[in-house]
């Protein structure tokens, strides 16, 4: 998963180690930017029918933003697949700031949690 910003290098958040430890290591978002997700992934052993991203914000244990997007129905493949989810705007101002959580998963029409994770950000007036 990549957060990706105009301008910026993308920050990269690596989700094929340890998935616990993601929340404890926040990237840093500057208020008021316009950035997209992106996703990159294989598939592998059988067919995947409606692939959905779900992601919940929360800040301070409330629920600020959820999310689902439509990714697709995938055959196998040894290639990797690259998804980009549309573009957001991060909040701005002083009330918006702070330390932000965030729950994801990927399911398919079936039911079946292929990934799920927790992640930590924050929103900071500079970067």
């Amino acid at each position: 998963m990549s957060v990706v910003v105009a301008a910026r290098p993308p920050i990269v958040v690596d989700l094929t180690g340890d998935l616990s430890q993601l929340k404890a290591k926040p990237y840093t978002l500057k208020e008021g930017v316009t950035f997209s997700i992106v996703l990159t992934f294989y598939v592998q052993h059988e067919l995947v029918h409606g692939l959905r991203w779900h992601n919940n914000v929360l800040k301070y244990g409330v629920s600020v933003d959820k999310t689902s997007e439509m990714l697709g129905s995938f055959a196998p493949s040894p290639r990797l697949i690259t998804h980009r989810l549309p573009e957001e705007d991060a909040p701005s101002g002083m009330l918006a700031r702070g330390s932000f959580t965030a729950r994801a998963k990927v399911t398919d029409d079936d039911g079946k949690e292929h990934c799920a994770f927790e992640y930590a950000f924050e929103l900071k007036k500079n970067w």
